[in-house]
């Protein structure tokens, strides 16, 4: 063998090899990473000394959690980065990203994994042939789907839609 010349127990010792991958981050997928680089110096007798150096970018790339109420109230000293906001709520957040973009300018994603999307999406009217109350009452279910309006409301929304036929004679089209 190569290695045929040594006599008696002989450690070898071989380099380590790191992969440099990207400077910076590129996905959330990446956002735990700790990127920089590996400075070595080397002695007189070739033994290195390697020291990891993180890097600092201008804008991390960050997952930021918990609900919509808590982030926006959290103090952050960093609300230039690329954020990913991952909900805790079960509610819809209406406009949530024009909201969170008013704290974090760079705001990339909005997820909701615990959303309470009973019903899947799936309708039980027709589009076409439903009335604009219709569609509001459907609307005002899939938003609140624990919190049905009260009968004060629903006398409230019955008498603005009689008032909105009235002023379009005859109906919303």
């Amino acid at each position: 063998t190569a290695l045929g010349h040594l006599h008696g127990p002989q450690q070898i010792t071989l380099p380590t090899i790191r992969y440099a991958g990207s400077l910076l981050k590129y996905s959330f997928g990446e956002a735990r990473q700790k990127k920089g680089a590996v400075v070595v110096d080397l002695d007189g007798d070739g033994k290195a000394d390697p020291v990891f150096h993180e890097f600092t970018p201008r804008h991390d790339v960050r997952i930021v959690s918990g609900s919509f109420e808590d982030v926006m109230a959290a103090s952050d000293d960093r609300p230039d980065d690329f954020i990913l906001v991952r909900l805790s709520d079960q509610q819809p957040i209406l406009d949530g990203m024009a909201k969170l973009r008013r704290k974090y300018p760079n705001a990339m994603a909005l997820e909701m994994p615990n959303r309470n999307t009973e019903g899947g999406g799936q309708r039980d009217f027709n589009l076409r042939q439903s009335t604009g109350q219709e569609l509001f009452d459907s609307f005002s279910k899939a938003m609140r789907p624990d919190q049905p309006l009260t009968e004060a409301e629903e006398e409230c929304v019955r008498q603005l839609w009689n008032e909105l036929e009235k002023r379009e004679q005859g109906g919303l089209s």
